[in-house]
């Protein structure tokens, strides 16, 4: 996921694959004391690349 934008604790995010597979899975959060509690998401249009595990991690710990 890549920060799209923030208004105030809001944040909304993208795959960074939105262009390429045109995926269609945004995500949105609010940071409440430093961290980031997910909001809404959408489902991922691809599967996650091997080479990304680290991130699929976060991702999950991030959506609690």
């Amino acid at each position: 996921m890549v920060k799209d934008k923030n208004r105030d604790e809001l944040y909304y995010w993208n795959c960074e694959n939105k262009v390429v597979n045109k995926c269609i899975g945004p995500a949105s959060t609010i940071l409440i004391g430093g961290r980031h509690n997910l909001r809404a998401d959408k489902e991922y249009n691809h599967s996650p690349e091997a080479s990304k595990v680290g991130l699929a991690r976060a991702n999950a710990m991030i959506k609690g």
